[in-house]
């Protein structure tokens, strides 16, 4: 068990401890019980009352409810989507905070497991500022916008305030489990997980600020170059990659050079995929090709592409101009799809007509993160008519866990550790298990050449950068991760 309930220090009031012993015959919240109904509070707390948690039977709803009502302004500020919002980043911290996951979860991934432990709880520190920092509950709801700072409100800033030991370091698998509790509760409610309401600048990614910044120091220290910032950078540092830094990993003409055929008209997307749209989507992840040395970022770069090119590409089984890897990026869709890829199970995402080259919950849970849910499904063709969208939807899935499996970010920069049961199936870090992530279905069956394309890919892009392969590259012998939420690439541009 992994006790999640000792973080946020003593600053943590029991306010919802305090109130479970209130009457449980009250109904409603006076605007939060619209938000949260008892069946929902339920479902994203399913194991909070099963004899698995050591707070078996002591997180009620009732007590919840109890407990927003002696802080009048939680849920109920804003529109709806804020008031979801706040629910779900509530939450999503605090179940984090008494996390009980088992080391491998019979079906459920670890963020079906919040309120598992009972040592603290939150609704005084979240509604109340702890100078110098805002209050939780002022950042969710737009109040806040940094004083000035430059850096954008959003849940990442909410883990700043709870846990700032978790920021400006880098990829940490903390900060991953808060956002995969927040990304769960947002998906449940129907929202995404930042808004223009909430301002422009936050990162679509949610996730903690990248650059050396801490609450605590004085201002003017928060955003220098030698701390390594890189979400607040200075006039004039906007040239390609900008902010993000990724201009000084990937340049227009090394673009150019890795997909050297894409706008041959041979290819069916010629004219579609740019550099521009590129570093636009990858704006919106500021944690790609950021995190770690040099090499680390190079390699990220060269892994994205390899795995994408392999999907997009026109190479393989023809004697290819410039070798089968050199064209990436030909296709922008599927051809002969063999199904509509609806997994009509899932009916928080109904089914789009026409949807021909990915799942729907992939093009909901997308939508939803950048806004756009109802959008997407109803017109998926969208990913065909602009590039920055169909590279943020690969974007997207590669910065994102996908159920039980972690995201391919956190296994290319050296985040993600496998677990025994991981190790005893051969899941091993490196670019063989961002294969199994993205398409399991080619994992533990030996050799193939589906397997060969996406190294053969990867390997060209290294040796482009001049950086090592790293271990582990393929996954002919890993056990698949299975069906948990997704079996193949989140929105692929094209499947072999």
């Amino acid at each position: 068990m992994r006790f999640g309930a000792l973080a946020i220090s003593s600053l943590f009031l029991s306010h919802v401890l305090l109130c479970s012993c209130l009457s449980t015959s009250r109904k409603g919240g006076g605007g939060v019980g619209d938000i949260i109904s008892k069946a929902m509070f339920k479902k994203m707390l399913p194991h909070a009352n099963t004899a698995d948690c050591k707070a078996n039977g002591f997180y009620t709803y009732e007590a919840f409810i109890a407990a927003a009502k002696s802080y009048p302004a939680f849920a109920r500020t804003g529109s709806d989507e804020i008031r979801k919002r706040e629910v779900a980043a509530f939450l999503g911290q605090t179940s984090f905070q008494t996390a009980g996951a088992p080391e491998d979860p019979p079906a459920d991934p670890s963020y079906f497991w919040g309120y598992c432990y009972n040592k603290e709880a939150a609704f005084w520190f979240w509604m109340t500022p702890q100078p110098p920092k805002p209050s939780c509950h002022d950042v969710i709801v737009g109040k806040w916008n940094g004083d000035g700072d430059g850096y954008p409100p959003g849940y990442g800033e909410i883990t700043n305030i709870i846990d700032h030991g978790e920021c400006g370091i880098g990829a940490d698998i903390r900060v991953r489990d808060r956002v995969g509790y927040y990304q769960r509760y947002c998906d449940m409610l129907g929202v995404g997980p930042g808004s223009a309401k909430q301002g422009e600048k936050q990162p679509a990614t949610a996730v903690c600020p990248i650059s050396q910044w801490r609450f605590g120091g004085a201002p003017n220290d928060y955003c220098l170059k030698k701390n390594g910032c890189r979400c607040n950078c200075d006039k004039g540092d906007t040239a390609a990659g900008g902010c993000h830094k990724l201009g000084s990993i990937l340049t227009r003409e090394m673009f150019e050079d890795m997909l050297p055929y894409r706008n041959d008209t041979r290819c069916p997307a010629a004219g579609f995929y740019t550099y521009e749209a590129f570093v636009a989507a990858a704006m919106s992840y500021p944690a790609f090709a950021t995190t770690g040395d040099g090499a680390t970022r190079m390699r990220e770069v060269a892994a994205f592409f390899g795995q994408t090119s392999h999907e997009t590409t026109g190479g393989p089984g023809w004697n290819a101009p410039g070798g089968p890897y050199a064209w990436g990026y030909c296709y922008n869709k599927e051809i002969k799809p063999k199904s509509d890829y609806c997994d009509r199970r899932i009916k928080q995402f109904p089914c789009a007509l026409h949807i021909s080259f990915s799942r729907n919950y992939n093009y909901g849970r997308f939508g939803a993160s950048i806004g756009q849910q109802k959008q997407l499904l109803e017109n998926p063709d969208l990913l065909l008519t602009d590039a920055a969208l169909s590279f943020r939807s690969a974007l997207w899935f590669w910065m994102t866990p996908q159920g039980i499996k972690p995201s391919c970010h956190d296994v290319i920069v050296g985040a993600w550790m496998p677990s025994a049961s991981d190790e005893a199936v051969g899941r091993l870090p490196g670019y063989g298990l961002i294969t199994n992530i993205i398409n399991g279905g080619q994992c533990g069956r030996g050799r193939n050449t589906s397997g060969e394309d996406r190294i053969g890919f990867y390997k060209r892009y290294c040796d482009m950068f001049g950086v090592s392969y790293g271990d582990y590259l393929d996954c002919y012998n890993q056990r698949n991760f299975g069906k948990v939420f997704v079996d193949d690439m989140s929105l692929k541009m094209k499947s072999i």
